[in-house]
């Protein structure tokens, strides 16, 4: 079983892929990161500021998570249980 530190940097990882791809950025994304920053792990820091400003910087752009893509987290499969899983997928879908 993966530690929660591997699972934290895999799920990063997999984030940073989808903004690079996407070029947006919610609000749940750097909440998440200041979650999992918050949890004072040894091998994760990452400031959600300063992420935020680099994505902004880079010329990403911010995308609200609107009624949409609440609605639209009915839809998902229950292999989703995460609630910020959840609202990231369907934001995606939208």
């Amino acid at each position: 079983m993966a530690s929660v530190a591997e699972r934290v940097c895999s799920g990063l990882g997999a984030l940073v892929e989808v903004l690079r791809a996407d070029r947006t950025f919610d609000a749940v994304s750097i909440w998440e990161v200041a979650i999992r920053n918050g949890l004072g792990l040894q091998d994760f820091f990452v400031d959600p500021q300063v992420l935020r400003q680099n994505l902004l910087e880079a010329d990403s752009s911010e995308s609200s998570i609107t009624d949409a893509h609440a609605a639209r987290v009915d839809f998902l499969p229950a292999a989703h249980k995460d609630p910020f899983d959840r609202i990231l997928v369907a934001h995606a879908q939208v």
